[in-house]
C-alpha cells in the first residue's frame, strides 16, 4: 500500500498511457504504432480482452436474471388466471347441473300435470348417510301437510312425514318406513315396495308379496298401483333388477332400482293434494 501511494503518480501516468494507446488502436485501425506503443498494446490487449469477456459475462447474467424475473411474473399471472378459470368452470358445471335438475323437474311436473305441485329445495339429510330421509324448505305456511307425496327427477321420491312452519321432513322411498303399493306396467302384477336396511346403502328397495305365478321379470317398470290408499296411481317407482323366490317357495320378491336417485337430489316437487290421512304406508 505504501509503494502504491508513493508512486501513485507514476501508476496514474502509465494507466493514462495505456488508455491513450487503446483509444488510438480502437479509433484508427490504419495507425502503425512504434515499438513503445506496440509494447503497450501487447500489454493491454489481454487486459482489454479480459475486460470485454467480463463485461459480456456480466451482461449475459443480467439478461438471464431479467428474463427469469419476467418468466416468474408471467408464471404467477398464468397461475392466477388458471385458478380463476377453474373456479369459473366449476361454477358453470354447478349451474349446468342445477339447470339439468330443474329441467327434469319440469318434465316430471308436465308428466303429472293433473297433480297440483309445489317446488321445494332439500336443505339437509339425515345423519345416517343413506339419504333415507331429508328436510325441505317448505312447511305448513306453504300448504304442506303430512302424507303428501314427493316427486323428483325420474318419479316417486317419498312422502312427507312431518310438516313444520318453515320446513318439512320427508321419508324417501329407500327408507324402511315407506311402503308403496305398486304394479308392473308390462304384466299388471302387483306387490308392495318398501325400503330395506340391507339394500339402502346401494340405493335399492325391495318388492314383496309377489305371487309365485306372477310373470314379473328383470327390466320391468313399476308404477304406483290403483289400489294405493296414499299415492296417486301411475307414478313411476322404479325398475326390477333382480327377482328371486322366497325361502318357503310360495312367493317371490324382487330387488328394485328406484327411478329417482335420492342420493343426488337437490330439488323436489310436493304434491299438494293429500290422497289419504292414514299413516305413510299402503298396507
Amino acid at each position: 500500500m505504501d509503494l502504491l501511494y508513493k508512486y501513485k503518480r507514476a501508476f496514474l501516468l502509465v494507466g493514462m498511457g495505456i488508455c491513450v494507446v487503446a483509444m488510438i488502436i480502437t479509433l484508427n485501425p490504419e495507425y502503425r504504432p512504434g515499438l513503445v506503443v506496440r509494447s503497450l498494446a501487447m500489454l493491454i490487449t489481454p487486459l482489454q480482452s479480459a475486460a470485454t469477456s467480463a463485461t459480456n459475462w456480466v451482461s449475459s447474467r443480467f439478461a438471464i436474471l431479467i428474463e427469469m424475473d419476467s418468466l416468474q411474473q408471467e408464471n404467477t399471472r398464468l397461475r392466477e388466471q388458471i385458478g380463476w378459470l377453474e373456479i369459473e368452470n366449476q361454477r358453470l358445471q354447478l349451474a349446468g347441473e342445477e339447470n339439468r335438475h330443474l329441467l327434469e323437474l319440469v318434465d316430471i311436473r308436465e308428466r303429472y300435470a293433473e297433480l297440483p305441485t309445489i317446488g321445494a329445495r332439500i336443505i339437509s339429510h339425515d345423519h345416517s348417510g343413506w339419504y333415507s330421509s331429508f328436510s325441505i324448505d317448505r312447511g305448513t305456511r306453504d300448504g304442506i301437510e303430512p302424507n303428501m307425496v314427493v316427486l323428483g327427477p325420474g318419479g316417486l321420491v317419498g312422502v312427507v312425514n312431518q310438516a313444520f312452519t318453515t320446513h318439512s321432513q320427508v321419508f324417501s322411498i329407500i327408507d324402511d318406513r315407506t311402503i308403496v303399493a305398486v304394479q308392473s306396467v308390462r304384466t299388471q302384477d302387483e306387490g308392495m315396495v318398501r325400503g330395506d336396511s340391507t339394500l339402502m346403502g346401494n340405493g335399492l328397495i325391495r318388492m314383496d308379496h309377489i305371487s309365485y305365478a306372477a310373470q314379473i321379470m328383470m327390466g320391468d317398470e313399476l308404477i304406483t298401483s290403483t289400489l294405493s290408499a296414499l299415492f296417486p296411481p301411475g307414478i313411476i317407482v322404479g325398475t326390477v333388477v333382480d327377482i328371486q323366490p322366497t325361502p318357503d317357495g310360495l312367493a317371490q320378491f324382487a330387488i328394485v332400482s328406484p327411478a329417482a336417485n335420492v342420493m343426488q337430489l337437490e330439488s323436489v316437487l310436493v304434491v299438494t293434494q293429500s290422497i289419504s290421512t292414514t299413516e305413510n304406508y299402503d298396507e
